[in-house]
This record gives C-alpha cells, structure tokens and sequence, in this order.
C-alpha cells in the first residue's frame, strides 16, 4: 500500500492560498513509518481535524500553523543538543520588557557545533541538504531519487547545492584508488 501527502495548500507570512504550481500541487510519497507517527500526533494534539494544519499554533487556537522558527526554538535546537549534534551554553543577560518598558534579566541560550563554532542558522532547511547528502553518499540511493524526494527541478541543482560528500566517502574513494595502483587490497603503501 502506497500512502501520499496530499498538497492542498500553502501558508507564508500569515498568507493561507493554493500551491503555486502544478509540480507543488503533486502528492508526495510518505512512508508508512512516517504515517504512524502522524497519526499518533494528530491524535494527541488538540487541532486534529483534517481541515486543520498538521502542526497547528496554540496562539491562533489552531488557525493557523506553528511557526517555523519557533519550532526551531523549541523542538529543534533541543532535540539536537540531546542527540549530540550541538552543545549549548546558558547565560543571563538585560533586556527591555515591551509591556513594561521595564529591564529585566533573561536567560540566553548559545548553540555550538562539534567544533565549538557558534551556531548562528540551523533550522529545517539543513534537513534538505542532509537528506540529499545522506541518501546519494551515504545510502548510495540514485541521485533522481534524491531530487524527487526534495522536490526540486533538476537533479543537477540537487548534487550541486545540497548534497555534500564527508571525510569517511573521501578516505574510502582514497583508498579504492590506491588499491588499484598497488595492488595490495589494503589500501596502505607496503
């Protein structure tokens, strides 16, 4: 059994209207995983009605859909931290109260990589870019494949832009070269 997302309609900036074009408009192919986890959360969550968004906002009692940097904010950077992908640094720091006009003393929160660079963007788009990396290097899925399941035009786009090789690909492609000009199946100059 093959399950889909329907596409029926888009939100930006407060703006609900129809997909833009006939491409956005195409189911996309859903795993079953996938569509269990969905169905458990359309289950928990208040706004479960199929007319209502998948991730509906509290704040608008459902009329609308989260915002993606909240979300970011509140789930992502969290779930990242805890599967070890950043670290996160707390610090106090003053700032104006809009309501009160008053200053009062908030926390910061400063995301790192595994580097220790400051994190200053980090958000859903990086799953794109994972995924076509992850599926073309990693899982050796065919590169039309990747396009199609992020969605973009060319599949050429999507090897130039977003997919990306890591060292582990590099040293194995290394290695295979090596093994054929010394023969030694080890990859190691004897």
């Amino acid at each position: 059994m093959h399950v889909h997302i329907r596409i029926e309609r888009r939100w930006i900036r407060g703006d609900v209207d129809k997909p833009k074009t006939k491409a956005s408009k195409a189911p996309v192919a859903m795993s079953e995983v996938l569509a269990a986890y969905l169905l458990a959360w359309r289950r928990e969550t208040k706004y479960g009605k199929d007319t209502d968004w998948i991730f509906a906002s509290d704040r608008s009692k459902g009329k609308s859909p989260r915002v993606g940097n909240m979300l970011v904010r509140s789930y992502l950077y969290p779930a990242a931290v805890k599967a070890g992908v950043l670290t996160e640094a707390t610090q106090k720091v003053k700032r104006l109260d809009k309501e009160t006009g008053k200053e009062v003393e908030v926390e910061k929160v400063t995301y790192f990589d595994k580097n220790g660079k400051r994190v200053k963007r980090f958000g859903f788009h990086q799953f794109r870019h994972s995924l076509s990396s992850f599926l073309t290097t990693k899982k050796k899925v065919d590169p039309k494949t990747a396009q199609t399941a992020l969605r973009q035009s060319n599949v050429a786009f999507t090897l130039n832009c977003y997919t990306q090789t890591d060292n582990e690909e590099l040293v194995a492609a290394q290695n295979l070269m090596l093994d054929a000009i010394f023969e030694t199946g080890t990859g190691v100059v004897q």
